[in-house]
């Protein structure tokens, strides 16, 4: 069954394997928009940091050390392209408490992008889980944090987030590292 969920909702995830996708329709006409569009994931602990920066999965990395996250081809898709990457919470650490999804423009802020959207699938029975469209909330943000998932006392759960910086993708891993002096602001916080 497919949902569309509005921010702030959360879902119940179950799932063995999930695939967390972008898909991403350039503008046409005169307005530039980016060159082209990544997906990116942040393992955290608790308190939202990364352990180190070999937990930060973004268009550099084929995945994470523990086979937990892992990127997939980039594709055309319809009318557009497809970024991808599949998550498996089973196989993360218990460390890892939030996984944190986030997509960063190439070229161009999002303020100028074409259409954005963010379906999550359940691999193992191949049927979309929820879609929701991805909006920058200013023109010159060109990262977009879209999505969480969290893992709670009852297993992990997917909450909608839409939180947008100036910054690249550099800059989310830099406002995450465990070491207090790293540069950049404090942890983005999304849950309780």
């Amino acid at each position: 069954m497919k949902h569309v969920y509005d921010a702030g909702s959360v879902l119940p995830l179950r799932l063995s394997v999930l695939r967390a996708a972008v898909h991403w329709s350039p503008l046409r006409g005169s307005r530039r928009g980016p060159a082209d569009v990544h997906t990116s994931v942040l393992l955290l602990d608790a308190r939202g940091r990364l352990a180190s920066d070999r937990d930060a999965v973004g268009p550099e990395r084929a995945g994470d050390d523990t086979g937990g996250v892992r990127r997939l081809p980039k594709r055309r898709h319809r009318e557009g392209l497809m970024d991808a990457l599949e998550i498996r919470p089973g196989a993360l650490p218990p460390a890892v408490r939030r996984v944190v999804l986030a997509v960063s423009a190439d070229g161009a802020p999002f303020g100028t992008a074409g259409s954005l959207q963010l379906t999550l699938w359940d691999v193992e029975n191949d049927l979309p889980v929820t879609a929701r469209p991805i909006l920058a909330e200013r023109e010159d943000h060109t990262t977009l944090v879209c999505g969480e998932l969290w893992r709670g006392l009852s297993g992990w759960e997917f909450r909608d987030v839409r939180r947008g910086l100036a910054g690249g993708p550099a800059d989310l891993v830099a406002a995450h590292r465990a070491a207090p002096e790293a540069a950049g602001p404090p942890p983005l916080n999304f849950g309780p």
